[in-house]
């Protein structure tokens, strides 16, 4: 799926290598985007810290929403269904792992993103 399908603050991960490169970073790996600008995009890896920012014509391809495992739930024909429940629970304990580890400079970030105006 196209970077352009989320929006900042979501949970993502990569399902394909980046275009052109063999690169597979990221892959099955949760980060949160925080937007796209001046052609890369821009996560905020599982550690807690920012990327270096990734070039937008190789790497827009190739995205999902985050799921954990245990969010997996089977519907009446046995096939897992891909839903991405408790979005607000799971961010809210990022932030309670950012405080426990002190990034203060990723807190600052998100709340920066939070006061930010959405666009339609």
């Amino acid at each position: 799926m196209n970077i352009s399908n989320f929006k900042r603050g979501q949970f993502i991960t990569r399902t394909q290598g980046a275009i052109g490169k063999e690169d597979y970073s990221y892959i099955g790996d949760r980060v949160i985007l925080l937007g796209v600008a001046n052609g890369s995009i821009y996560v905020i890896d599982s550690d807690g810290d920012r990327s270096e920012p990734l070039e937008l014509v190789c790497w827009s391809e190739g995205w999902e929403l985050y799921v954990e495992v245990e969010d997996l739930e089977l519907d009446e024909t046995g096939v897992p269904q891909n839903e991405d429940k408790g979005f607000l629970d799971k961010f809210k304990d990022y932030v309670e792992q950012l405080h426990e580890s002190e990034n203060y400079e990723v807190l600052a970030e998100l709340r920066d993103l939070l006061k930010t105006p959405v666009k339609a």
